[in-house]
């Protein structure tokens, strides 16, 4: 009998180094994913940057979206009817978006 749940316990014990060790292991491939995965933002070269302009908020668009009139607000993408859909705050000029041509 007492064979028997030292039997059970090791094997419930080894059981769960494996669990653990599988759960270590699926972490940190998420991690190397998520590390090899590409930067969201667009490096453009230098034919687009030449030929495109930022569109930057006016100050009564930036008062409409509870912006900020001081902080330098680029346009990214509008619908048909001229309406802001997505919008990025400049902090430098690194931040500026450039589409890139494909």
């Amino acid at each position: 009998m007492r064979n028997k749940q030292i039997i059970i316990l090791s094997a419930a014990f080894i059981l769960l180094v494996i669990l653990a060790f599988a759960i270590f292991l699926m972490n940190k491939k998420d991690k190397n994913i998520s590390m090899n995965e590409q930067p969201s933002v667009v490096v453009a070269d230098s034919k687009t940057v030449a030929n495109f302009q930022p569109e930057f908020l006016s100050v009564e668009e930036k008062q409409k979206y509870q912006l900020l009139p001081e902080v330098k607000v680029q346009a990214v993408k509008r619908d048909e009817g001229g309406e802001l859909m997505i919008y990025k705050i400049i902090r430098n000029d690194k931040d500026i978006y450039y589409p890139s041509e494909k």
